[in-house]
């Protein structure tokens, strides 16, 4: 059984790498599920040896991909990006309520890589500056990870706000000469004299 899903598995992932990714998660699912003394668990955990072993095949393959990925993928959104949210979704389908512990591990690096894999982006754009091109792909980031809780990631989420916020605010003060706090108090101060009765034209 064994040698029969390290074949099957070779096979499959040589034309595609996710192959191993519901093989894993499929197996930890079942040997939690199965009793440790059956002759079927020893089978499973042999099988989830192998299986982990192309998992992390498939994690290497991943995070060299978002790190070569670093052309547009529509509207100044880096390709790797893209690349990398659409992992997650794939990977949280197919999770259901086994361990974690390789699969969260694994989103973490590649959430490193992505976030490199940013920087050199930006930093290779001619059409836009390197702080917009930033704060569109970390809030982007951002926004996708308030909107789909991944726990593990709840720290990246954070780092990806904190990039977003002090990007914009290195942008504004470089193009509008004042600090962003100001700017943000410009306009509150026009939205209470409206909220005041000011007329808009005086």
């Amino acid at each position: 059984a064994v040698v029969s899903t390290q074949s099957t598995g070779n096979t499959s992932c040589k034309f595609d790498m996710y192959f191993a990714l519901p093989i894993y998660l499929s197996l930890l699912d079942r040997l939690d599920d199965t009793p440790e003394q059956s002759y079927i668990y020893t089978v499973l955990r042999d099988n989830l040896t192998v299986s982990h072993q192309l998992f992390n095949k498939m994690h290497k393959y991943q995070k060299a991909k978002i790190m070569e990925n670093q052309r547009k993928a529509g509207r100044g959104t880096a390709h790797s990006v893209t690349q990398f949210t659409q992992f997650l979704l794939y990977s949280e389908s197919l999770q259901k309520h086994g361990k974690r512990t390789s699969l969260d591990m694994c989103y973490n690096q590649l959430a490193d890589a992505v976030a490199e894999s940013i920087e050199i982006f930006a930093n290779e754009q001619s059409k836009a500056p390197a702080e917009v091109v930033i704060v569109e792909n970390f809030h982007f980031i951002y926004n996708f990870l308030f909107r789909n809780k991944i726990d593990s990631l709840d720290k990246f989420r954070k780092r990806c706000h904190k990039k977003y916020e002090e990007h914009l605010e290195l942008y504004v003060k470089a193009y509008l000469g004042i600090p962003l706090d100001k700017v943000t108090l410009f306009f509150e101060g026009v939205q209470l004299k409206l909220n005041s009765g000011v007329p808009t034209k005086r």
